[in-house]
Order: structure tokens, then sequence, then C-alpha cells
């Protein structure tokens, strides 16, 4: 039960640490782990000064259209396919 509980937080917190720190801090907030990745999202999302979760959309979502964020930094974002599917493969474990 705990490798479970452990597994759902890996794979539903965000990366809270700064540059190569990245992977030293992580959190979870509801909203976010319940939101699709896409590499060309339609959303994204911010913490504020208070840590509070702020979700905006990117282009236009019509009505019924799943919202997207990227699980990846802004500069994997960049990388080609095959990189950042290694990423969320090791992340995320997407196959």
């Amino acid at each position: 039960r705990l490798e479970r509980l452990l597994q759902v937080f890996i794979y539903n917190s965000f990366d809270q640490g700064s540059g190569d720190d990245a992977l030293e801090a992580g959190g979870l907030y509801l909203a976010a782990s319940m939101l699709s990745h896409s590499c060309a999202p339609n959303a994204a999302w911010h913490l504020d000064d208070a840590n509070s979760f702020h979700l905006h959309a990117r282009t236009h979502i019509r009505e019924g259209e799943e919202i997207t964020i990227p699980y990846l930094s802004v500069a994997d974002l960049c990388l080609p396919t095959p990189d950042r599917r290694e990423i969320l493969s090791a992340t995320k474990d997407f196959l």
C-alpha cells in the first residue's frame, strides 16, 4: 500500500525546485493532477507568491474540449519528440 501511495504522489506531483534542483522538491495540486498532458497544451498554470494555483487558457478552448497542460518544463518542450517521450517515461511512467 505504501508503494502504491508513493507511486500516486510521484506520478501526480509537480516539480517545485529550480534549475538543476527541480527534482528535490515536489508539490501535489488537486486541480493540476486531474489535467492531461500535451506537448502543445491549450492551458498553462503557475503558482503565485502565496502558492495559490492559477490556471489560464493559452488558446481558445471550446465547450467540451479537454483542457491540457504541459508536464514538461518550457526547455523540455523544445526537445525533439524522442527526448520528450524518454523524460515522460522516466518521470510519469508514460509508455
